[in-house]
């Protein structure tokens, strides 16, 4: 019971917290004001909601679940972080799952089973290094799980993330990576087919089992129209071929835009390589676009074709109709500058033409003019303008320690001029 006394205006009423080391998250409790004696109090101003946050959470940083390690690496490093630390010092145990494991202590790690990280007050983030065994045996990858164990000094460990399960990559073991087997990165589908098949090789060894997954990584189909992508099947060691099928509906496709996609190989094998290819569906009507109409707008001849330069300023007819450019102004046709923008992004943003035999997306490469490692289409920005095309964005992210990129645009005909 709380007495305001003559002349006060505020009261504070001590709540007594009991310390524990159980992991509660977050818990709230009410208070009310009631029995007032000699006053008013309003029902909204009479109540109040506590949270109490929990403090001294130790799970692995960042949430991680996995780790994929080299044998011949001289340790693995399990990093942890403290949520909401305190002003105490701290320690978890992080301590080997052989049950859960097919990494063999002292061949493969070790001598460890377990070890503990301490964090002094305040502290958020803390290490521990296995040591790892390197041999001159081509005896296949390796897992070890570790789990968090004994908290102390009155911290938690998290019930639902306390487990990283460590793969150690054997060094003798060359599985390779899945990559798409096309010549060029543009597959087209028959004039109004709906499925295409694109072979798949194994590159860069032989050793052991891949697995890959297929998915649509844009385009201007839309996913309504996206029947299915099925493969690749898993390839067994000493298998080096396989493939993956894309069927669309094509009644679902923008009557606007050349029906394409860009197909992602992506592995499931360390370094997790993507390979990419283009896939075309030319519709069944023939060609339907709208370039001989914007030809002789301009007063070109008859029988103009893409691929001439009417003004001779090294931009062929293609590219002045598809980006929206003059076929008869001799300056040469802006250049398309790619940059990186704040996020870390490397791609350009720029208006293109809309048509339903026009595809336009962009090719990224390390060096100028070099093979493409990744493709991207153009993210449609709405609305659209009145003109007959839209500003697009079209960017990538570079890998990791990746300083230059350089990105160019490609644009072709589905069905011809």
């Amino acid at each position: 019971m709380g007495r305001v006394r003559a002349g006060e205006t505020q009261k504070i009423v001590p709540v007594p917290l009991v310390q524990d080391s159980a992991v509660e998250y977050d818990e709230l409790f009410s208070m009310a004001v009631f029995g007032v004696l000699g006053a008013t109090v309003p029902d909204a101003a009479g109540r109040t909601r506590i949270r109490i946050q929990d403090q001294d959470v130790i799970l692995p940083r960042d949430y991680l679940t996995t780790l994929t390690v080299a044998e011949n690496d001289a340790s693995v490093i399990v990093p942890l972080m403290r949520i909401l630390p305190s002003n105490r010092t701290v320690s978890v145990a992080v301590a080997v799952v052989p049950e859960e494991s097919t990494a063999v202590a002292v061949v493969d790690y070790g001598p460890f089973t377990s070890g503990r990280v301490e964090f002094a007050a305040g502290a958020t983030l803390g290490n521990l290094s296995i040591p790892l065994r390197d041999d001159a045996v081509r005896d296949g990858h390796r897992t070890l799980t570790v789990r968090l164990r004994d908290p102390a000094g009155g911290c938690g460990i998290s019930e639902w993330s306390q487990t990283v399960v460590v793969t150690i990559r054997d060094d003798e073991t060359h599985a390779g990576q899945m990559r798409f087997s096309v010549a060029d990165p543009v597959v087209i589908a028959p004039r109004g087919g709906n499925r295409v098949v694109v072979p798949v090789l194994r590159a860069g060894g032989t050793d052991g089992a891949l697995s890959a997954f297929a998915m649509m990584g844009g385009g201007s189909i839309p996913y309504a129209a996206l029947v299915g992508v099925t493969g690749p099947a898993p390839l067994a060691e000493g298998e080096g071929s396989t493939e993956v099928a894309v069927e669309v509906d094509p009644a679902q496709f923008d009557p606007r835009r050349a029906p394409f996609l860009i197909l992602d190989l992506m592995n499931s094998e360390y370094p997790h390589e993507t390979s990419q290819v283009v896939v075309v569906f030319p519709r069944s009507g023939g060609p339907g676009n709208g370039f001989g109409e914007w030809a002789a707008g301009w007063g070109l001849p008859p029988g103009t074709t893409p691929d001439g330069d009417h003004d001779r300023d090294a931009g062929s007819e293609l590219a002045e109709f598809a980006l929206g450019s003059s076929p008869r102004d001799g300056s040469s046709i802006p250049d398309a500058v790619f940059a990186f923008d704040e996020w870390g992004g490397f791609g350009l943003r720029r208006w293109v033409r809309a048509d339903p035999d026009l595809v336009v997306y962009a090719e990224f490469s390390a060096t100028p003019g070099g093979t493409p490692d990744r493709l991207a289409a153009g993210y449609l920005e709405w609305p659209e303008v009145p003109d007959g095309g839209a500003v697009h964005t079209f960017t990538t992210y570079p890998g990791a320690g990746q300083l230059r990129m350089f990105g160019r645009l490609r644009m072709f005909w589905v069905n011809g001029p």
